[in-house]
């Protein structure tokens, strides 16, 4: 007991050890278990109530340890939720204890330290509230940019930031923060449709009728899982779908007899196209600094796809960084021009190619490429045969042996330039005044 009381002032409460974002998987978990408590006021005409009513404060006291804004907002939607669709009996006695409750929730939210946190978020001082906004904007970007999705790469946020966050921009991020973008970016328009559909099926399934306790928990439980699913990327742990999908099956149960009518079928399936319209309709409007497109065969294409001059060939985050598109979509922009990122194709010939590192283009049609710069490359004899036209930098601090074999090479074949880096390692800073 000392332990917990401990953590409400040393550190955010986690229950589960699931990576760095962890505590916010507990908070969304507590929060949906709070709605959800309010089922037994559904099913328990005179007992439930305080039932509910001690199982909710319990937890929300644990809800604050987790210092979770996302939940705490999501609560308080789903709370708002439940007590104007739930009909339930209120009694002099009951609305004290709920304004009572309600008081004391205030009064512990505002000596937690959820309430520091709540209040930096409201003054844009906090960091992990702040990058939030560019990297869902940027999601909703990518909905359109890439609509079969990037299921090559291993999570949509190493696109976001490769081709989107600003490349002065240092910070790491290992999801999206948010579990709808991370499906519908990785996944393609099918897939974004699929999955919109499946959400405005579940609350049209299991919206409340006849104002019902038990269906309006239900469906509570899932506006606060989709709230919190919003502010973080909860989805991919198991634990977390256990009570949304037990309430699901309650709400289907309750509301069976009413889950097919035609009112219910409609509003899915008009909320369902008018959110999909809606959000690609942002994503199409929404300000870019240039151009850009995700091929199905995993090419990029950014800039003027109508003046594409440029190709780099086997991009290396190593050589150009991770921020590497951020920079070629400025490069771009300010050249009007256009860029391709990934393997050539027939359509194209271009006037200046870059290869990076280990790169081998020696079957590739060499004279669709125009000039080459090669960053760091690794030294083979197949250069020895070149016609011209290519010139290798090398970093002053790459391995000497390698520099030496190009040296070589180019001495042998007489139409390769060498270039030495002063200062530079593998990284090649400001690459793209090599186009």
């Amino acid at each position: 007991m000392i332990s917990v009381f401990a953590q409400y002032y040393l550190e955010r409460l986690d229950w589960f050890g699931y990576g760095i974002s962890s505590a916010n998987r507990t908070a969304a978990f507590i929060a949906c278990a709070i709605v959800a408590s309010w089922i037994f006021a559904g099913i328990f005409k005179k007992s439930g109530f305080w039932i509910s009513l001690a199982a909710s404060a319990a937890l929300f006291y644990c809800l604050l340890l987790t210092q979770s804004r996302g939940a705490l907002i999501a609560l308080a939607a789903a709370t708002a939720s439940f007590f104007f669709f739930a009909r339930v009996e209120y009694g002099r006695l009951r609305i004290l204890s709920l304004c009572a409750a309600g008081l004391l929730a205030c009064a512990a939210f505002f000596n937690s330290a959820a309430s520091a946190r709540m209040s930096n978020m409201l003054a844009l001082k906090s960091s992990s509230a702040n990058c939030r906004a560019d990297i869902y904007l940027s999601g909703i970007k990518m909905l359109t940019d890439a609509p079969f999705g990037v299921e090559v790469e291993k999570s949509p946020v190493e696109i976001y930031m490769r081709w989107y966050q600003n490349p002065e921009d240092g910070e790491r991020y290992l999801s999206m923060l948010n579990s709808h973008l991370e499906f519908m970016c990785r996944y393609g328009f099918f897939a974004a449709a699929a999955y919109i559909f499946s959400w405005c099926f579940i609350l049209a399934a299991v919206f409340p009728h006849n104002k019902s306790a038990v269906s309006a928990a239900t469906f509570s439980t899932w506006i606060c899982y989709g709230i919190c699913a919003s502010f973080s990327n909860i989805m991919n742990y198991w634990v977390l779908w256990i009570i949304p999908l037990i309430m699901l099956c309650v709400g289907l149960f309750e509301n069976r007899g009413a889950i097919f009518k035609r009112r219910r079928v409609l509003a899915c399936l008009c909320s369902s196209f008018a959110v999909l319209a809606s959000v690609y309709f942002v994503s199409l409007l929404l300000p870019r600094q240039c151009p850009l497109h995700f091929s199905k065969n995993g090419n990029v294409c950014c800039g003027d796809k109508n003046c594409v001059k440029y190709l780099v060939y086997a991009p290396s985050e190593q050589i150009l960084g991770v921020h590497y598109g951020g920079e070629l979509l400025r490069f771009c922009a300010e050249n009007n021009a256009g860029a391709i990122v990934g393997v050539p194709d027939d359509a194209h010939a271009f006037e200046k190619t870059i290869f990076c590192g280990d790169a081998d283009f020696s079957s590739l049609p060499n004279e669709k490429f125009g000039k080459i710069a090669m960053l760091n490359p690794k030294a083979s004899d197949v250069f020895a045969d070149a016609t011209g036209g290519i010139c290798v930098y090398l970093g002053s601090f790459t391995d000497w042996r390698n520099r030496r074999e190009w040296e070589s090479i180019a001495k042998r074949s007489g139409k390769i330039k060498i270039k030495i880096l002063e200062g530079v390692s593998e990284f090649v800073p400001n690459w793209t005044r090599f186009f």
